[in-house]
């Protein structure tokens, strides 16, 4: 029998899901200014809401209550990298729509959220399984059959290796278009004067302390017991966000965000 816990973390994770919610639908409504940028940024408060929700319900044990959501966020980590890019190309490169030939871009995210359904029709005990291997190593398990192979081409398996290459590829990808811009002011990504660009190179830096946390989070800790710092980090990034629109009284003067 599990009993949830709740604790500093839970409730900071918590609540930083619910203000990822409350800023995505902020960004959404918010109609000054680029509405591609405000999208992306929206939709990338979203699959955070997601990721910390579903770190929560493990982290706390509230899963077993809807195991059926166990893991659900995973594929939705794929789409961050490319609402990244397209939140620095909106900026740097002022673009207002995403066009058909940049729709590949999302091809690897619809992917994994296809593949994944192989994992989610599984039996409930499956998922029981993978919860407690992954946050209650310590409890002896009951195997239960799946119904059919769910990870044929083993992605599951590498989950973690492929979420960090294909998040830092466009994390890559951003920074460049972000030094193509400074480059022609004569500037760098680590010393620039660009006070609309300051608060997308700040975004851009968390991301790539986020990878580093990530993998060293995922080489210290087995499987998911390390989950709730990545979610910290992550609630803490929203938090700032809301800082930096309080500390500009919710409507900047230039459109940073």
């Amino acid at each position: 029998m599990i009993t949830p816990r709740l604790d500093f973390f839970s409730i900071f994770i918590f609540v930083g899901a619910i203000q990822s919610v409350i800023l995505a639908f902020y960004f959404i409504l918010k109609k000054e200014g680029n509405r591609l940028r405000h999208y992306t940024l929206a939709s990338i408060l979203l699959c955070f809401a997601l990721i910390l929700f579903d770190i929560f319900s493990g982290y706390t044990g509230y899963i077993v209550n809807y195991i059926y959501l166990n893991n659900i966020s995973d594929p939705f980590v794929f789409f961050l990298g490319p609402l990244c890019y397209f939140y620095t190309k909106s900026q740097t490169d002022n673009i207002h729509k995403i066009t058909r030939k940049q729709y590949p871009h999302f091809i690897v995210p619809l992917f994994m959220c296809l593949y994944f359904v192989l994992y989610f029709v599984q039996p409930d005990g499956v998922k029981y399984n993978d919860f407690l291997l992954s946050f209650h190593p310590e409890i002896k398990i009951n195997y239960v059959n799946p119904a059919f192979e769910p990870d044929p081409l083993a992605i599951l398996t590498n989950i973690v290796i492929l979420m960090i290459t294909h998040l830092a590829i466009y994390i890559a990808m951003s920074i460049h278009l972000i030094n193509r811009v400074l480059r022609s002011e004569g500037s760098s990504f680590f010393s620039f004067t660009n006070s609309t660009l300051a608060p997308l190179r700040a975004l851009l830096s968390g991301f790539v302390f986020a990878i580093i946390v990530f993998a060293l989070i995922k080489l210290i800790f087995y499987n998911d017991l390390g989950d709730h710092i990545i979610a910290t980090y992550t609630s803490i990034i929203v938090y700032s966000i809301t800082i930096y629109l309080i500390s500009e009284r919710y409507f900047p003067e230039e459109d940073d965000f």
